[in-house]
């Protein structure tokens, strides 16, 4: 009903959405609504294609910031493992990384472990990591607390505003050299991005 106030604008599935959702919107709109179920006539779940874009653009950024060397045997932390972010710790092992799996959601840790250990094997314990971030916490910021480990390339695929006043320094001292994910807003402000720029971090947005 709302949706019909804001014709002619489509909308299409997007965090905390799912496919019934455009479903019932694009019924209730007269057909606004992409991402519908394949059964209604929709393209279905977009979020491994979403993935796949986040996957190539940071392999290509870590092919630049780590001459030589590129996306091979990093490690991501991927901050936000559902629909999206799960597919993206995927591409990244796919591509050659190592990863911190890493959700305010035990759930979701839990349930892409699980898809990783099935991928993996016993080699699982070795490139796989998952973490359970408490619901304040910043993911880098209590990674490095709890396992006193660097990491390479920070990978935000939940909430934005995450690189913010605090998260420059800490990515910084965790060794991090490349930002690619794909979560919304994710500098809090323009200065953000200039504070990532003056700490030698490349910020590559997943639409690049």
């Amino acid at each position: 009903r709302i949706a019909r106030g804001l014709l002619p604008v489509y909308t299409a599935e997007d965090m905390n959405t799912t496919q019934r959702d455009c479903d019932e919107i694009s019924a209730a709109s007269g057909g606004y609504a992409v991402c519908k179920s394949e059964g209604n006539g929709g393209s279905g779940n977009p979020s491994p294609y979403t993935a796949l874009g986040v996957a190539e653009c940071m392999r290509i950024g870590a092919r630049f910031v780590f001459v030589g060397t590129g996306i091979e045997h990093k490690w991501v932390l991927v901050e936000g493992v559902g629909n999206c972010g799960a597919e993206v710790a995927k591409y990244s092992l796919e591509n050659g990384a190592n990863v911190i799996i890493a959700d305010k959601r035990k759930s979701a840790v839990d349930a892409c472990y699980r898809v990783m250990k099935n991928c993996l094997g016993d080699e699982c314990d070795r490139r796989v990591v998952p973490l359970v971030i408490r619901e304040e916490a910043f993911a880098a910021d209590q990674y490095a607390a709890l396992r006193n480990r660097q990491f390479d390339i920070y990978s935000p695929c939940a909430g934005g505003g995450v690189l913010n006043d605090a998260s420059s320094s800490i990515l910084e001292r965790a060794g991090v050299r490349l930002v690619c994910g794909s979560a919304n807003n994710q500098l809090s402000g323009p200065e953000h991005g200039r504070e990532l720029h003056d700490a030698r971090i490349l910020y590559l947005p997943d639409y690049v």
